[in-house]
């Protein structure tokens, strides 16, 4: 079954497209059918109801009902393996 995650940065341009390429990776190697789509934060109330999991590049200023990652690490490189271990884990049902 395919999973869908929102990857949100501050223009879902740069950032997030970085972090959808890494999702991709990680969901390949586990196993995983995804969609990604990429919006900036303020969109997030749009989307959030339609998908498996959200990964933000920044704060998210709203209540959002499902899980919400943080996607910081895949750009500094501190956490990656625990952010890695956090998607696959919601991303299969956990």
């Amino acid at each position: 079954m395919r999973k869908r995650v929102l990857v949100a940065c501050g223009t879902a341009i740069a950032t997030s497209t970085h972090v959808a390429e890494r999702i991709r990776e990680i969901c390949r190697r586990h196993g995983i059918e995804v969609e990604i789509i990429q919006a900036r934060v303020q969109e997030i109330p749009a989307y959030a109801h339609r998908v498996d999991l959200v990964v933000a590049t920044t704060n998210v200023p709203y209540a959002v009902q499902g899980p919400v990652v943080s996607g910081i690490p895949f750009l500094t490189g501190i956490g990656e393996e625990k952010t890695e271990e956090q998607i696959v884990h919601h991303l299969k049902g956990g």
